[in-house]
């Protein structure tokens, strides 16, 4: 039995139990919600209830039992009545044709918001909207999410259609032919925020005539239940440290644009809650991690989490570890920093001892970058450092690090002579000059910075 056209149009859907940032801080999110059984092996039991469909979220991933129930007003006996059960992706492939459109859910009345996700094939032939979703609602609106593909193979979605119980989505329509040529793949429609991909999983099972069913496995991390018409209970059992999956879920799936400004950026965030779930790839990181007050190597608990934290799409870098006390950072990619200003006190009265790489397109940093940075060690940078640049607090400098930062200025003599400066402190110089190595030029870095044209402050 296909899940696609199977719910009727009064569908009624249950969405998770969200917390906020301050209750997760507070230690309000205990693990409890309505209808907790008992704690097992498993984890926590919950139990969800809903009319034609319930959501399980945040199933153990260990495969057990589920507990479902029918029960309805009007029917008496429920011998025979379909159950369907699917994963979170409830897109089916297997009913793909090549025509267009393709369309599905045409019977269903879709109550909450609804996100699509796919990724797209390299493909430099394409240069026309060739991936395209249209969602129709109640009230005539109808909204349509397209892309052409890029040349090279990236995740292009989610998007996310928003949907109410007065105004929902009763039609959804997709071009199905570029997805059976292979254009676009991991389709992924779920319920909610986007999540990781999950190929589409559905089983069917019948009732008995007391409205139990029988021989229900679980399917995780998400699964829906599904029966037209009637109303559901389910018994599963979460996963552990469900609230750290709650919490984090929310926080940083359902950030618009990836944005991350002030994401991290408040004396309440330290190294006991800052365990993020997913990926770190922020659009904007403005004051991310301003007045943090944890003092960790951010590059180390990061490989410890298994976390990509990734700034090459990144373009707003103003106060970011601002007043933190984050001890090491790790590399960050500047490279979307076209103006001065987004790196404004980027890293201004820090704790950072070490930044472990700055990649430059000529941009930044800004003069104020660095201001206050009394304890700023070892800093690499990649690239070219094209504007005035100060590190004079940052008296431990090592010489390696005033050699590599020296070695990507940009030469202006030919441009703009002497109308950029470095600044190192007093003993930066003294400790540079007594090494007693010589410039790339060959002379000494005193000199090396007047024949490129640059002043020393």
């Amino acid at each position: 039995m296909s899940l696609i056209g199977t719910v009727a149009s009064e569908g009624h859907l249950v969405g998770a139990i969200r917390y906020n940032e301050n209750e997760y801080r507070d230690g309000f999110a205990d693990g409890k919600r309505e209808g907790q059984a008992s704690i097992s092996k498993f984890g926590i039991q919950n139990e969800v209830k809903g009319t034609n469909l319930v959501t399980c979220d945040y199933v153990n991933e260990n495969e057990h039992n589920v507990e479902v129930k029918l029960s309805s007003d009007t029917v008496t006996d429920f011998s025979g009545i379909e159950v369907v059960v699917c994963g979170k992706n409830i897109f089916d492939t297997a009913e793909i044709t090549p025509s267009m459109p393709y369309k599905i859910y045409t019977e269903l009345l879709i109550t909450k918001d609804i996100t699509i996700s796919a990724k797209h094939s390299n493909d430099l032939t394409i240069t026309q909207p060739v991936w395209r979703v249209r969602a129709t609602y109640k009230n005539g609106q109808i909204l349509y999410v397209y892309d052409v593909g890029l040349g090279y193979e990236a995740e292009q979605f989610p998007r996310t259609f928003q949907a109410t119980e007065s105004n929902p989505i009763i039609e959804l329509t997709f071009r199905g032919d570029l997805i059976t040529q292979g254009k676009y793949y991991d389709v992924q429609c779920e319920f909610g925020f986007a999540t990781d991909f999950q190929p589409h999983i559905e089983k069917t099972y019948i009732a008995n005539a007391d409205g139990t069913v029988e021989g229900v496995t679980s399917i995780s991390p998400i699964m829906n239940i599904i029966c037209d018409g009637v109303d559901i209970s389910a018994k599963y059992y979460c996963m552990q440290d469900v609230e750290w999956h709650r919490f984090w879920d929310v926080y940083q799936r359902a950030r618009t644009d990836n944005s991350y400004d002030y994401a991290f950026g408040s004396c309440g965030w330290n190294s006991e809650v800052f365990k993020p779930k997913h990926d770190i790839i922020p659009s904007s990181a403005n004051s991310m991690f301003r007045n943090f007050q944890g003092n960790i190597d951010l590059t180390e608990l990061l490989e410890e989490l298994g976390i990509v934290f990734d700034t090459s799409k990144t373009s707003n870098f103003t106060y970011m570890f601002a007043n933190s006390k984050i001890k090491r950072i790790p590399l960050l990619d500047m490279s979307k920093a076209t103006f001065e200003w987004q790196t404004n006190y980027m890293f201004t009265t820090s704790l950072v001892e070490t930044i472990d790489g700055l990649r430059t397109n000529g941009t930044f940093p800004k003069l104020d970058s660095f201001t206050g940075c009394s304890y700023l060690k070892n800093i690499i940078f990649d690239g070219v450092i094209a504007y005035s640049i100060n590190f004079q607090w940052s008296s431990v400098l090592t010489v390696e690090s005033a050699k590599n930062i020296i070695q990507c200025l940009a030469n202006h003599i030919d441009t703009n002579p002497f109308v950029y400066s470095i600044s190192f402190h007093a003993d930066v110089w003294e400790k540079l000059e007594a090494e007693g190595e010589t410039s790339p030029n060959g002379n000494t870095w005193e000199d090396y910075l007047f024949d490129i044209g640059w002043t020393k402050l």
